[in-house]
């Protein structure tokens, strides 16, 4: 299985879910369901965590399948 794109990032960066969810200012569980695939960034969200990450919504689709 390959990882979620969020996920790669997180860890390449030494960041908890926990920091990066402060960082975008959301919930744990949103990184968590982000990270597992199961919702996907509301687009003001996504801009954030395109501004954060340089992942795009385009990215998370294909990670989705």
């Amino acid at each position: 299985m390959v990882e979620h794109p969020i996920k790669v990032w997180r860890t390449n960066k030494g960041l908890s879910q926990m920091a990066m969810a402060r960082s975008l200012k959301v919930a744990l569980v949103t990184i968590q369901f982000w990270e597992r695939g199961l919702s996907m960034p509301s687009p003001e969200r996504m801009a954030r965590l395109t501004k954060l990450t340089g992942i795009t919504r385009k990215q998370l689709e294909q990670a989705r399948g």
